[in-house]
């Protein structure tokens, strides 16, 4: 962190960013690590005022990555302070020093939906639970299609998300959707710090290049069968089929299988999440949306603001 609050805008301009000083952080505890930095919860003072709310310091080691590459900071950064959704999480500024680069996100309270509802052998809810959680997992679903139609309506370039999956489904105070950790062919740069934290398939890099990223088990089969094949809105749409069955399940997809083999399952053979660990209480008109996301051709698939009708009615 940089007690001077941003000596590096000669070189990196950055307004309108607000530009946060060390004085104004205090850390709380270190979230993650990577090769490209660190996560940390840190309480956030604005002008050292006594008032302070937790915020979450994603700091990007300059040197970790190839010095080409950080002149993509600029416009990423830009992008990210530009949007304005109730269910997209906020940058709340910048910490910039000859070392690293800091970008300041806001905090989501109660984690991931992976987080929250637990996977696997953590999970804890009988049936009796799960049916007095749909309502909540219905209000999740639903937000984060709205979160999703937004990015996808960003003018005058759309943002993917590419790596929609239920660990980048934030919650805050009031249970309500904050998507995080999107754009991974837009903002490769500052998805550096994530990516090194979590197993994922594809080369990362600084450029803006088309190829595919995201994680094994949610990536759309096209992606898996074709090197032309183009991220689209309807390669998010694959992933948010899985997403939901994520979140109907409690479950991790694949969870015992090598990612080879995954791909190998999903490109030749169509194999798709386990339905059998659906509940049977689950909602028919998510079982639904998941299934129509789940089909083999993109142009089959549905976009977000079909599904959001299909919510509505």
């Amino acid at each position: 962190m940089n007690e001077q609050g941003g000596k590096n805008r000669n070189s990196f301009d950055f307004s309108p960013i607000p530009i946060i000083k060390d004085s104004e952080l205090s850390k709380v505890r270190l979230i993650g690590s990577g090769g490209y930095g660190q996560v940390l919860l840190c309480n956030f003072s604005k002008n050292g005022n006594g008032t302070s709310r937790k915020v979450v310091l994603k700091q990007l080691l300059k040197g970790a990555i190839p010095s080409r590459d950080l002149k993509y900071l600029q416009n990423e950064a830009k992008i990210l302070w530009g949007l304005n959704s109730p269910f997209v999480i906020s940058l709340e500024g910048l910490n910039c020093s000859e070392s690293q680069f800091s970008i300041v996100m806001q905090f989501a309270e109660y984690g991931s939906c992976t987080d929250f509802f637990g996977t696997g052998e953590r999970k804890e809810f009988n049936e009796w639970q799960m049916e007095e959680l749909w309502p909540l997992k219905s209000r999740i679903a639903f937000q984060v299609i709205q979160g999703m139609i937004y990015l996808h309506g960003i003018k005058p370039k759309r943002i993917l998300h590419l790596d929609l999956k239920s660990q980048n489904v934030l919650l805050d105070n009031n249970l309500n959707v904050k998507l995080c950790d999107f754009g991974l062919s837009q903002m490769n740069t500052l998805s550096l710090l994530t990516k090194s934290l979590t197993c994922t398939y594809g080369v990362v890099t600084g450029k803006n290049d088309g190829r595919i990223r995201g994680t094994v088990s949610h990536i759309a089969p096209e992606h898996f069968k074709y090197v032309n094949a183009k991220p689209s809105v309807k390669s998010d749409a694959y992933s948010f089929g899985i997403f939901l069955w994520e979140l109907m399940t409690n479950e991790q997809p694949y969870r015992h299988a090598l990612q080879d083999a995954v791909i190998l399952a999903v490109r030749d053979n169509g194999e798709r999440p386990d339905d059998d660990l659906l509940p049977p209480s689950a909602p028919i008109f998510m079982v639904s949306i998941m299934a129509q996301c789940f089909q083999e051709k993109p142009i089959d698939r549905p976009d977000f603001k079909d599904m959001r009708s299909l919510f509505v009615d």
